[in-house]
């Protein structure tokens, strides 16, 4: 297996400015760049392990909202968390749902520091021009708080305008990645 380097100044030998190349070089080049050790870091026993949870379709909590979630990153590295939660009902606030794999996406979080409950804003959209006329916007903005532990995902969302309650049909959809194994805070 050749590394990157290695392969760059083979090509730099074997394809020259408006000259012809072989067949067979060119084959040589793309099968050690698929063989790469760059590329290929994970298969070959390093310290990189990946995982992906996700969600088939919606979970439901009680209050009928509806989440669909990806957990993808690298076992004590990264985590990024990607979701859509869907209300249901008119001014609900708090979310409780539970995933298929709860105890080890937990362990996985709880691994690289994440222990804590964050907040964030986040982008509320709403299909229905009803919500949209009332203030005069496309979207709305709301306080997103939320916690993942080892009995589910807890969320709690509060509108930052004035009479902003959740209605049926607001959506968010949005990211967020883990990366803290520098330090553990106390």
């Amino acid at each position: 297996m050749k590394t990157k380097s290695v392969i760059k100044q083979n090509i730099d030998a074997v394809i020259k400015t408006n000259g012809n190349i072989k067949a067979v070089d060119t084959n040589t080049i793309l099968k050690d760049i698929l063989d790469c050790q760059e590329l290929n870091a994970v298969s070959t026993g390093s310290n990189v392990s990946p995982f992906h949870f996700f969600s088939q379709g919606p979970v439901t909590d009680q209050s009928g909202g509806q989440l669909w979630y990806s957990f993808k990153g690298f076992k004590e590295q990264f985590v990024n968390f990607t979701f859509v939660l869907q209300i249901k009902e008119a001014n609900a606030k708090g979310f409780n749902f539970t995933f298929s794999n709860q105890a080890e996406i937990f362990d996985i979080l709880n691994k690289i520091g994440f222990n804590r409950q964050m907040d964030f804003l986040v982008k509320i959209n709403n299909a229905d021009p009803k919500i949209a006329q009332k203030f005069r916007k496309k979207f709305r903005v709301g306080s997103f708080s939320f916690d993942i532990n080892a009995n589910g995902f807890s969320a709690m969302i509060e509108g930052q305008e004035l009479d902003d309650n959740l209605s049926p049909g607001d959506v968010i959809f949005t990211s967020i990645a883990f990366h803290c194994p520098e330090f553990k805070l106390k």
